[in-house]
């Protein structure tokens, strides 16, 4: 419950805008301040509470700025319209704002997470801002010798020193945020290489060369995976080791493409590895069970999930259990599962189990007459995948 707190405080602030904004509107400046006074001391006191309680969240984080920004974007707004800032100052204050926002937004609907730290000459900025907007409302409210000091903040070189610190710092924004995305999409591309060699897939993993059995609708809709209409479109193969997960998922990338399609097995790697790729078409992720529990490796899939979503991407997943049985440690991670089409692999009977193996090995000019089928079916392993592994072993 206490997680809440910071965020309800943030939302509270974010509703003062309002008044706040009607009051300087109607010149009732005083009143305006201590409003502003109180919206600042819960920005400190929100902030204490999510490092002192650890409730920090992403919607927090998010949303603060967000109420910082409406309230300073109004001073200036109201403030210019009256006369008190001039225009063109307001102008580059609201503009810098707007295109940092608009780059995030379509960096996140095109590339997925984003993380960028402020830098020194954005801090100073931000500052600079605050301070000239207080100076003002400061002197308007008329408290004496406090005004005449902040007075000293409205000189015309307080407001080139403010216009010079906005254009600086949106320009390097820009910089940073194309210097980053190069990086982002090299070492996306390096590392989606790396893995497409560490783990490619298996020549034997084809739609063809699966025996649906009683998978028949699930191999279906996997075939007309990319035939499907655009949006994000998720599935979650779940059930038993060996009844042919890790063939289907394979499958599918096979069927899309290798260029845009990945398959990891999770058990096998890192959550870094899941870095960039929201930008594939397709990612297939195999054993998803080894990761849950993992705090890092949640936030991976989450990241993921969302960087697919926003893109219109396919994701399939498989797991032993379905996903109402995985114990996720993020809520969030247990409702995105849950929200995938879930669909059971069904095992083969044995006489399907007996065709595949017949069916191989005659390909491969072997015979397996009956007795021997059923001797092999009664004393080894019911796991298809080895059974397969056994056959090129005897090959």
């Amino acid at each position: 419950m206490l997680a809440l707190v910071p965020n309800v405080i943030t939302v509270v602030r974010i509703v003062l805008v309002l008044p706040t904004a009607w009051l300087l509107w109607e010149a009732r400046y005083v009143e305006a301040l201590i409003l502003t006074a109180v919206a600042g001391a819960s920005d400190a006191v929100d902030g204490w509470i999510a490092r002192r309680f650890d409730a920090v969240s992403q919607f927090g984080a998010a949303l603060d700025p967000v109420a910082d920004k409406l309230l300073v974007a109004s001073l200036y707004v109201i403030f210019a319209l009256q006369g008190h800032l001039p225009v063109w100052l307001a102008v580059i204050v609201l503009g810098r704002d707007l295109v940092i926002f608009s780059g995030a937004v379509v960096y996140r609907l095109l590339f997925g997470h984003i993380e960028f730290a402020p830098t020194l000459i954005s801090k100073a900025n931000t500052a600079m801002q605050i301070a000239v907007a207080l100076a003002a409302l400061v002197m308007l409210s008329g408290l004496g010798v406090i005004s005449e000091l902040t007075a000293v903040l409205l000189d015309p070189w307080g407001f080139y020193l403010l216009a010079a610190l906005g254009v600086a710092s949106g320009a390097d924004y820009v910089v940073t945020w194309a210097a980053g995305l190069a990086r982002s999409a090299h070492m996306s591309s390096a590392r989606s290489a790396q893995l497409a060699l560490r783990f490619p897939l298996s020549a034997r993993c084809h739609f063809e060369s699966f025996v649906p059995g009683r998978n028949a609708e699930l191999v279906r809709r996997l075939e007309e995976l990319d035939a499907e209409a655009d949006g994000f479109r998720g599935y979650l193969l779940f059930g038993d080791a060996g009844v042919g997960k890790t063939h289907l998922l394979q499958a599918a990338c096979h069927r899309h493409g290798a260029g845009g399609a990945m398959y990891l097995p999770l058990a096998e790697v890192a959550p870094a590895m899941l870095e960039g790729l929201e930008t594939r078409d397709l990612v297939a992720l195999d054993d998803v069970d080894a990761w849950l529990g993992n705090v890092e490796a949640e936030r991976a899939l989450l990241a993921l999930y969302q960087g697919l979503l926003t893109r219109g991407g396919r994701l399939l997943v498989s797991a032993a259990r379905p996903a109402g049985g995985l114990a996720c440690h993020f809520p969030d991670l247990a409702s995105r599962l849950g929200g995938l089409a879930a669909y059971r692999v069904h095992a083969l009977a044995d006489g399907e189990r007996a065709d595949v193996l017949r069916r191989l090995a005659s390909e491969r000019g072997l015979a397996l007459p009956a007795p021997v089928l059923d001797f092999w079916l009664a004393r080894g392993p019911r796991d298809l995948a080895v059974l397969l592994d056994q056959l090129d072993a005897l090959d």
